[in-house]
């Protein structure tokens, strides 16, 4: 392989040195004290000798060097590579030889580049599927360009992060939020070090501050900073949406989400989410309107006709709802979609058949199918059913699982019959909720 070719070297693990913009890095993350320029050619030099015997004389960036009194320029160079690299034993001291590079060491290039490219196109194409098993391909894709190329491509860090960020939602149940979130937040953060001004990267810590922090501060802060970066980043765009309805902002939030999907018109989540935003800032007939054009557009998504049916529902066409229900339910069985399903069987007065969609959660969970059964779904069955206090201990087993759908608690109108019990004020405050929508009659 021609030395044109190659963009960057990984050593020792959890390093990475870049060779076309000059830093090296560990475990993703800059280095506390940055080689300098001389440091680095030193360091290139060996990593393209690994495991060779170099005589202090033969290290060619230092030919150049002056020399001042016996020691060798070579001892200082190596001392201060092992110090900033934080690894003595990188470099072994060849007695009356010289010095050897103790590290398996793989040279990335540009094929590698290429190919890391190709797998993060393809890790996009299926993050926008939104289905369990694209999310889950998506995951694999990110990983595999970041295994060829961790630095050339920080897209896949991006799409990495949101997989994540999905498979612990509550629509997903595909990991504990535990699990993934911290994966998430290290995804965008690792992006960050080397593009500080990345607002798809802010835009996800601020995503991260508002549904599993609920931080709402924090999220404002993050948000507002990805905003002034770019003004028409459409994740960021509908993330600004989902905070500002939540807080009562109800023109803004809809004025976010016009934004996010004039930004990205092809983004199946964004666009379905658009009625969602309408019917929790209380515009129910506007909301069922661009659910029908959504559905419309997409009509193979299942989370689109999942969205639906919940507008449909509070549109009081429950007829309507159960259909939009069952036809999601026929492209993936999705946990979100069950739960749903079984409150609208209880609003309409069948409970046997609400009871019924517990038991094939619990079943999905026992076959693996899903990771966890939130109780989020569970309390949200049961307040369809009337059981108050059932209903609130799940409610509180979902905050325990910082459950990302309990920002809605005061905007989804499914949880109206609770909203006056102790426990759920309590669940109200401790998430950092103070508005209230008020849907029309």
């Amino acid at each position: 392989m021609k030395a044109p070719d190659i963009v960057g070297y990984k050593f020792s693990k959890e390093y990475y040195a870049d060779a076309i913009n000059r830093f090296v890095v560990r475990d993703r993350q800059p280095l506390q004290r940055p080689l300098t320029a001389k440091e680095f050619e030193v360091l290139i030099f060996f990593l393209e000798r690994p495991r060779v015997t170099i005589r202090r004389e033969d290290i060619e960036p230092l030919h150049e060097v002056s020399r001042a009194g016996p020691r060798h320029p070579a001892d200082d160079y190596i001392k201060e590579l092992r110090s900033k690299l934080d690894m003595p034993e990188l470099f072994v001291t060849v007695s009356k030889a010289g010095y050897r590079l103790n590290s398996v060491v793989r040279p990335v290039t540009s094929v590698d580049r290429t190919k890391a490219g190709e797998f993060c196109r393809a890790a996009a194409m299926h993050f926008n599927e939104h289905t369990m098993i694209s999310m889950r391909a998506a995951v694999q894709d990110c990983l595999n360009a970041i295994s060829l190329d961790p630095h050339g491509v920080p897209q896949a860090y991006i799409i990495l992060a949101y997989a994540n960020i999905n498979l612990g939602h509550v629509g997903y149940c595909g990991d504990l939020p535990a699990n993934t979130i911290p994966n998430a937040k290290k995804a965008a953060e690792t992006v960050l070090a080397e593009q500080p001004d990345s607002a798809e990267a802010l835009g996800i810590l601020g995503l991260i501050a508002l549904i599993w922090e609920y931080d709402w501060t924090k999220a404002e802060k993050f948000l507002s900073e990805a905003l002034e970066l770019d003004p028409e980043e459409a994740s960021m765009l509908l993330t600004l949406a989902h905070l500002k309805v939540t807080q009562g902002q109800t023109q803004a939030a809809i004025d976010y989400v016009e934004r996010a999907v004039q930004a990205d018109p092809l983004d199946k989540i964004v666009h379905s989410s658009r009625g969602w935003i309408y019917l929790l800032a209380g515009k129910v007939k506007k909301a069922k309107e661009l659910m029908d054009e959504s559905a419309s557009r997409f009509p193979e998504f299942a989370r689109g006709h999942f969205l639906r049916a919940l507008v449909c529902e509070a549109f009081q066409d429950y007829e309507e709802a159960l259909k939009s229900f069952e036809t999601a339910l026929r492209f993936e069985e999705m946990a979100v979609a069950l739960t749903g399903l079984g409150h609208l069987h209880a609003l309409m007065g069948k409970r046997n058949l609400a009871l019924s969609t517990l038991e094939r959660l619990d079943e999905l969970h026992k076959k693996r199918e899903i990771a966890y059964l939130s109780g989020y779904c569970e309390a949200l069955i049961y307040v369809g059913l009337g059981q108050t206090e059932k209903c609130i201990k799940g409610l509180r087993r979902a905050y325990e699982e910082r459950c990302d759908w309990l920002i809605h608690l005061g905007v989804d109108p499914r949880w109206a019959p609770v909203r006056s019990h102790p426990g759920f004020k309590e669940l109200m405050s401790k998430i950092g909720i103070k508005h209230v929508t008020k849907f029309p009659k």
